[in-house]
C-alpha cells in the first residue's frame, strides 16, 4: 500500500512545519512541494479568486506557483459573472486566471457550465418572469456554454459542465433547468460542451458523492449518458469533508465503485472544516445558520488535541487518495490558505476554520511534511 507518511507523533507532527516556540528546535523539517511530492500519484490542484488572479494576494500567489500544477477559477468563470446580461459576455477575469496557469504550466478547469446557483435568471425565465419554452432555454444553454467554451479552446483542458444535479437520496433535483427540460438538460450540456471544443475533457460534478444512493445514481446516469453517445471523461467528487464525513469506509466503496464501473475520478473541491457544522453534511451554498460560541471553538487557535485530530483526518483521508491514485487524475483543495477560504463565512459568518492545506499565515499543514 502507498503510503503518504508513517504517522507521527502528535509532537513532532506539531514540530514539523510551524514555527511552534514549544517545539523541539532540533527537529529541522522542510516543507515538501506538493506537485512533486504527490507527482507519482495524480495532479495536485487549488482555486483562484479574483483578487489573487488581479495580484493582490503575493503570499496565496507565491503558494499556487510552487507547490500546485492544477487550477480551478474559483467564482470568475460562473455564468453570473461571465453572462450577467444574455449575450454581453466578460471573460475579462477569467482570462487572468487562464493566463496564470498557463504561464505556471498548470492543468486548467473552467467552472463551471450548468449550475442552479451562480447563474442569471434568463437561463430559464423570460422578462416577465415566467417559465421559459423548452426551445427557448435549450437555445439559451447552447449559446452560453458554446461562446464560453471556444472563448477557452485550446486554453480549458478539462470543464465541469453539469453541477449539483443530485440530491443526496439519489433522486435529480429539481432545478429550473429539470423542471423546464427533465433529464435531457445533462444530455445536451454535455453536447453543448463536446461541439465547442472536442478535445477538452468533461466532469459531471456533484458533492456528498460518498452517499451510496447518489454514488449510485450518479454511476448509473453517467453510464446511461455515455451509452446516449455523451463524452463523459470524469466524475468530480468535491468532497466538502467534516471531521466525520465521510468516513474512509465511505470514501473506499464509492472510490471503488467508480473503479469497477470504469469511471475516472477527480477530487475537485477537496476542503475539511474542523469546526461544528450546524447543518448536516452538506454543500448547498444555499445554507445558512445563526452564530453560537459553540460553532466557533478555535477563534483564537487550534488547541494541540484539535490540530493533531485535523492533521490525522488529513492524512487518513490523503492516503485513500493515494490508495486509489491509478483512478484518481486529481486532486484539487478548494483554497490555498485557511483565511481565503469560503468555509470561514459559510453557512455561519466570521468563524474561524482551518479547511485547506495551509494556515492562514502560509505555513503548510503537519501531516504533509515527513
Amino acid at each position: 500500500m502507498k503510503k503518504i507518511f508513517s504517522l507521527l507523533s502528535a509532537a513532532m507532527m506539531l514540530a514539523a512545519c510551524s514555527n511552534n516556540p514549544k517545539q523541539d528546535s532540533k527537529v529541522t523539517v522542510t516543507e515538501p512541494i506538493l506537485k512533486e511530492k504527490f507527482k507519482n500519484n495524480f495532479l495536485i490542484g487549488t482555486v483562484l479568486a479574483a483578487d489573487q488572479a488581479f495580484g493582490r494576494d503575493s503570499l496565496t500567489i507565491n503558494i499556487a506557483k510552487k507547490h500546485f500544477n492544477a487550477l480551478t477559477a474559483e467564482n470568475c468563470m460562473k455564468p453570473e459573472i461571465i453572462d450577467k446580461e444574455k449575450g454581453k459576455y466578460d471573460f475579462s477575469e477569467g482570462d487572468l486566471v487562464v493566463d496564470f496557469a498557463k504561464k505556471n504550466n498548470m492543468y486548467m478547469i473552467g467552472h463551471v457550465l450548468i449550475w442552479h446557483e451562480q447563474s442569471p435568471k434568463w437561463f430559464w425565465v423570460d422578462e416577465q418572469g415566467n417559465p421559459l419554452k423548452p426551445e427557448v432555454m435549450k437555445q439559451n444553454m447552447k449559446e452560453f456554454i458554446t461562446a464560453t467554451v471556444e472563448h477557452y479552446k485550446g486554453k480549458v483542458d478539462a470543464w465541469d459542465v453539469v453541477n449539483e444535479t443530485f440530491n443526496d437520496d439519489g433522486t435529480l433535483r429539481e432545478t429550473p433547468y429539470y423542471k423546464i427540460l427533465g433529464e435531457e438538460y445533462l444530455k445536451l450540456a454535455f453536447q453543448y460542451a463536446h461541439e465547442a471544443d472536442p478535445n477538452a475533457k468533461l466532469i459531471f460534478n456533484d458533492y456528498n458523492v460518498s452517499k451510496p444512493e447518489k454514488c449510485d445514481a450518479i454511476i448509473k446516469k453517467i453510464n446511461e449518458l455515455k451509452s446516449q453517445g455523451c463524452q463523459i471523461d470524469y466524475v468530480g467528487m468535491q468532497m466538502h469533508s467534516t471531521m466525520t464525513f465521510p468516513t474512509i469506509e465511505q470514501l473506499e466503496t464509492s472510490l471503488k465503485k467508480f473503479e469497477d464501473n470504469g469511471i475516472k475520478v477527480q477530487i475537485t473541491e477537496f476542503d475539511l472544516t474542523a469546526i461544528p457544522f450546524p447543518e448536516g453534511n452538506t454543500a448547498d451554498i444555499t445554507a445558512k445558520a445563526d452564530y453560537k460560541d459553540t460553532y466557533d471553538p478555535y477563534r483564537n487557535g487550534l488547541t494541540d488535541s484539535a490540530r493533531n485530530a485535523l492533521n490525522n483526518r488529513f492524512n487518513d483521508i490523503f492516503e485513500c487518495f493515494v490508495r486509489h491514485s491509478a483512478n484518481i487524475e486529481r486532486v484539487t483543495v478548494w483554497g490555498i490558505t485557511d483565511k481565503g477560504s469560503w468555509r470561514q463565512d459559510w453557512p455561519i459568518k466570521g468563524r474561524t476554520d482551518f479547511p485547506t492545506l495551509f494556515y492562514s499565515d502560509g505555513k503548510m499543514k503537519e501531516f504533509l511534511c515527513k
